[in-house]
Parts: structure tokens; sequence; C-alpha cells
């Protein structure tokens, strides 16, 4: 069947979770590291660190039970992130926040690169409906710029995972030059850079009321990236380079994007550039040439900023196998979000927006897309009574920054 007279979407997730039980990394690892494995991983089971929901569930790594998932909620690929607890962490999410007396860093790059080989055996199972992407480590740039070359030719075309730099570390900013060997592999690549929500923020320890801190403040650390990314002159430096602000939501953008463009020395600042003399566009011009906003579950007054973000920036995700996410009532959330707004629209926004940037293949999902995604009257009819028994705020009416 053409994709052009098909009425179903092809609903593409750009926010999937997967990882494998943690002791399945251990092939992957150096043979001269397996001691320290086992050291490693008897010590963080031993002291209650796991998390198990996260390292044995079978949605992560059985894909035979995820697609079945997927297909019954509607959704038939993934960009994939990782999920699991790869070797030789402590539990963080991918952060370059390292304490040295907790983890030794050239160990844990090690373990990254050992959950980069899995993932690219992984997906050979389904190349055609997974894209995952590697993962590197800003302590080893020339590692990590020489991983980005074997992740390209191993078929991780979900690209690369951008670590997380919270305030107060050791670490150059991304805006440093020094990771231009990183930033210029992926550009010339075409390997995309993805910063996921919730991997930027400080520790806030264990305190009354640190979880909730956490959760108010996490975006608003998260959206730094964009902002060295842009005034920092690195998407200047590699006008080829894509980035990804993915689980963030997206009704910050507009906004954040009008503060960039007056302190870059625009507007009122006209004559007074504030050292923006490296640019040569608007901040909201690489935005639109090289950004895309992984909004994840779009809250229904988002929507209304979708002229100022630009239709073809936004990608859907469902986070599944997260709690939090739309899994399984992707179908209701796209209801909720999307009922009343133009197919043509809905359609970049679920999928072709994804194919374009990780390089899915539209017609050959459709065979898969007629029987399991929501047609385009599924989609227009108004979602009136909502899930009880879920977390997730895909159904959330609160459009802000998230």
């Amino acid at each position: 069947m053409k994709r052009g007279r098909m009425d179903n979407y092809v609903v593409i997730s750009c926010d999937g979770h997967a990882g494998a039980p943690t002791p399945d990394f251990k092939p992957y690892l150096p043979r001269r590291l397996h001691d320290d494995f086992d050291a490693w991983w008897s010590a963080t089971r031993a002291g209650g660190e796991l998390r198990l929901d996260a390292s044995e569930d079978p949605r992560n790594f059985d894909l035979g039970h995820r697609f079945r998932d997927l297909e019954a909620d509607g959704v038939i690929a993934e960009v994939i992130y990782p999920n699991t607890l790869t070797p030789f962490a402590r539990g963080e999410f991918n952060s370059s926040r390292v304490d040295k007396e907790r983890v030794d860093v050239d160990l844990r790059w090690e373990g990254l690169r050992a959950y980069n080989r899995w993932a690219a055996d992984w997906v050979t199972a389904a190349p055609h409906r997974l894209a995952a992407m590697a993962q590197i480590s800003l302590h080893h740039i020339d590692e990590s710029a020489a991983e980005v070359r074997w992740a390209h030719a191993a078929g991780l075309r979900g690209g690369v995972l951008l670590p997380g730099l919270p305030p107060g570390g050791a670490l150059p900013l991304y805006h440093d030059p020094v990771y231009d060997p990183i930033w210029r592999e992926c550009a010339e690549r075409g390997m995309t850079l993805n910063h996921h929500g919730g991997s930027a923020a400080p520790h806030y320890g264990a305190h009354p009321g640190s979880t909730i801190i956490f959760l108010a403040e996490v975006g608003w650390f998260s959206h730094r990236a964009l902002t060295f990314f842009i005034l920092g002159g690195v998407l200047e430096r590699h006008p080829e380079l894509r980035l990804v602000m993915s689980e963030q939501g997206a009704g910050w953008v507009p906004d954040h994007l009008a503060v960039l463009d007056r302190y870059a020395g625009y507007g009122d600042l006209v004559r007074d550039p504030l050292g923006a003399g490296h640019l040569s566009q608007r901040p909201s011009e690489y935005f639109a040439r090289q950004c895309y906003v992984g909004a994840s579950f779009l809250a229904p007054p988002e929507l209304a900023q979708l002229d100022r973000i630009g239709v073809d920036r936004i990608l859907w995700g469902s986070d599944y196998p997260h709690r939090e996410g739309t899994w399984p009532y992707s179908r209701e959330s796209l209801r909720f979000t999307f009922a009343g707004v133009a197919p043509d629209v809905v359609r970049r926004m679920v999928g072709t927006n994804a194919a374009e940037l990780y390089g899915f293949d539209l017609d050959a999902l459709a065979s898969i897309a007629v029987k399991a995604c929501p047609t385009v009257a599924d989609v227009a009819v108004p979602l009136t009574t909502l899930p009880t028994d879920t977390i997730s705020p895909a159904f959330d009416t609160y459009a802000g920054s998230r």
C-alpha cells in the first residue's frame, strides 16, 4: 500500500528506552575487566543501589514482549535511549557529574562502550524499527570521537547521547572547543546529538523536599544545553550538526529563543552585541536550521506554540517503558493532544520528522502501520474520559516548561 494513500499514521516514538540485564553486558567488556565487573556487580547488589525494575524488566530487552506492547499501543518504531544499569555505573543517567571517589571514569567509559556494542547487536533483529544511539564520555574526547565513527559504521543511527553537565563540575562546558573533535565527527557522519531531560541537574542530597525540588528544576537545567550549543557557537562552527532536546516538553522553546535572540545582540540590543560577534545568525535561526524538540507527550496548550516552534522541529515520543510514559494509553494520548489538528501536521510530528532525522523508511513501515497504528479518523475523535491509572504528563493540560 502506498504511504500517500494510507489512512493510518506511521507512529514513531522518539523517546524509547532499552538496555540489557546488567550481567549481559559483561561479554561486551574487555576480558581483562571481567573480574572487576564481578566485584562491582556483587557490591552493587549488596549495597541495595540496583534498580531491579530497570535491569531485569524484560520490556527493556525482549523484543517480542516490547513489540507486542507497542503495536497494541499504536506505536511501531522507536528511537532508543539507554535505560538499564551499565557496568561500573552508580545509577546516574549518563551524567558527567562523576565523583572520582565513587566512580572510576575509565571503568565507566568501558561500561558505556559495552552498552554500545550490546545495542548494535540488539537492533539487528529489527533494524527498520529501532534506531539506537551510542553513549560517549566527555572525560575521553579523542576516544569518544573514535566511538562516534565506530557507532556510525555499526548502524547505531539513533546518533549519540549527549552526557549531562550539571553546574559546578570540573569538566569544560559544551561550547569549549576542546569538544570539537566529537561534534565534528557527529556532524560529518550525520549522527544526531540527543540530550535527554533529567541528566544535567545538580545533586540535591537526601533531604525532605529534595525530590520535588529536583522535579521542579530539572527541565531548566536540561534546557541549558541548547543555550550553550547556540550562544557558545557550537552550531555556528558545525552547521551540519543536529541537536535534539528530548523529554523536556515544547512550550518553553519560543520564549527561550526570544531571550537568546535578545541577548545575542538583536532587537533593542542591536548596537551592543554583548560578545555575540562569533554568531552569523539569530539564535532562533540556528534552532530552525539544526535543532529539534523531542517533546514526547505534548500538552494540548503547547499546540498553540506550533507556529513559533516549527512543526518540522517537533518529535513525538511515548517514553516506553517508563512509568510516566504513555503506554498503554498512547492511542488515547494521541487523541487527547491531536484531535482537531490537521492530519498532515500530525503526520509530521508523530512520524515524518523522525523518519527524516533518523533514517526510518516510512514505506518499509507501512505494512506494519496499517495493522497497528491509529487512523486519521481514530485520532480525530476527542478524548472525553482520561485514564485514571497513569501518572503520565501526557494527560496534563499544563503547557509550562516541564
